[in-house]
């Protein structure tokens, strides 16, 4: 008796805006899980009623010309879809399979909700204003001219000095959140639901996120400004700051004005996958640009130094595009190794310091405590968490890829013994 299939209620298509030339799909889970799936995989998936057999799916693809087997299909079903939690067995109704393992480059380690769904939805709904026209143009020529008075205007020493970190420390994580509700408000903006803001440890470095997972059913040009819109927002909050500090002359200000655009021009670094990334990707049309850019760019050495015809096709595109993508490889592979370079003798030089630092930091902690100075503790503590934070985290990277090289070579060289083996015992049954 064969096992009848059912897609989970609830779960929804959505066209998938992303290269001219190809037809996909956004599958939406009960809980707002989304995956890219193809036109034939949707097709598949909406005949799962748990009354059609894998065996009429197959009759019917055959009639039209498409080669699957049934166990092709059973092993598509059983291995992957239910895996991902969105195909059930009507036979088993307690069966609960675990949803697949994500492969994350690097983790957060703890996270907490900062600001609930319908708040970030209510407050979203008041800003996306800030996308029509007139009002883009006026915050752009905001901008502009704060950045005037920050950079030529307001430069002396004493504008820069004498800052209190903890004031910097708390309007920078402001400017941050402000950022994250740029992207949940382009998101409103174009008809979705922005979830949650959160707040968490990546690795062990203090970080928001937004939920905006609805982005995948937009198309490609609204994906793109909500991409940058987090960047557009964080730049507003920089001009804010600045008229500020022009009317207040907190240094304070000047100081956060100078971190913010250092921050945005992290974001918008392609090399990470950050805001810029993202933007990339999308203007591409690329979602795995990242991992495609690596491994094109290894194949295509290879072809160059073998022989062998191994480079990895790209989809079609623009040659301008095209272009883009070249440059984007060469310059992610070069990035990538100068960041593992440069990590390695960031932690080297900063644990060799550690047991210099953290006693003298520590001391002035006793003595903060002592003398009921909070200001000071508070200081000396945020001093003492990103000193060990900081080449922790990097640690953690450079062993993270460095297991991820292992691993390759691993495969690599068991697939060579595997082809030397068989080539072997192919020679000895022909002698």
């Amino acid at each position: 008796m064969q096992t009848l299939y059912r897609l989970k209620e609830a779960c929804t298509f959505f066209p998938y805006d992303g290269r001219a030339d190809e037809c996909a799909f956004i599958l939406r889970a009960p809980d707002n899980r989304q995956f890219k799936v193809s036109a034939l995989a949707k097709e598949i998936l909406q005949q799962l009623d748990g009354r059609t057999s894998l065996h009429q799916i197959v009759d019917r693809l055959n009639n039209r010309n498409i080669d699957v087997t049934l166990d092709e299909l059973q092993t598509l079903i059983s291995t992957r879809y239910r895996a991902l939690g969105i195909v059930e067995d009507p036979s088993s109704p307690t069966e609960n399979p675990a949803p697949a393992r994500q492969n994350r480059p690097l983790p957060f380690l703890l996270h907490w909700e900062l600001v609930p769904a319908h708040i970030v939805q209510r407050a979203s709904s008041k800003l996306t204003f800030m996308f029509s026209k007139p009002a883009a143009l006026l915050s752009i020529a905001f901008i502009l001219a704060a950045h005037f008075l920050v950079y030529i205007k307001y430069v002396a020493p004493q504008f820069v000095s004498h800052a209190g970190f903890l004031w910097v420390l708390v309007i920078c994580l402001l400017s941050v959140l402000w950022h994250e509700l740029g992207h949940s408000s382009a998101v409103t903006r174009f008809g979705g639901s922005p979830g949650k803001i959160g707040f968490g440890l990546f690795v062990l470095l203090p970080s928001f996120f937004a939920d905006v997972s609805e982005i995948w059913r937009f198309p490609r040009r609204h994906r793109m400004v909500v991409d940058l819109a987090g960047v557009y927002f964080q730049e507003v909050f920089f001009s804010l700051t600045a008229i500020v500090g022009v009317f207040t002359g907190a240094p304070e200000c000047f100081v956060v004005c100078r971190f913010i655009d250092l921050m945005v021009l992290l974001t918008v670094n392609p090399v990470f996958q950050f805001d810029g990334y993202w933007f990339l990707a999308d203007w591409l049309a690329l979602p795995n640009l990242y991992r495609l850019a690596l491994s094109y760019l290894g194949s295509t050495l290879k072809k160059l130094f073998s022989g062998r015809e191994s480079v990895r096709q790209l989809p079609s595109m623009p040659k301008h595009a095209y272009i883009v993508f070249l440059l984007y490889a060469a310059l992610c592979n070069l990035f990538l190794a100068a960041v593992g370079w440069m990590s390695y003798r960031y932690v080297y030089s900063t644990f060799a310091k550690v047991h210099l630092i953290a006693p003298a930091v520590f001391t002035s902690m006793v003595f903060a405590f002592k003398t009921h100075d909070v200001a000071l503790f508070i200081n000396r503590f945020l001093t003492l968490f990103f000193v060990i934070a900081f080449p922790a985290t990097a640690l953690v990277g450079i062993f993270r890829y460095a297991s991820m090289l292992v691993s390759y070579l691993t495969k690599k060289v068991q697939v060579v013994r595997v082809s030397q083996s068989y080539l072997s015992e192919k020679t000895e049954d022909v002698s």
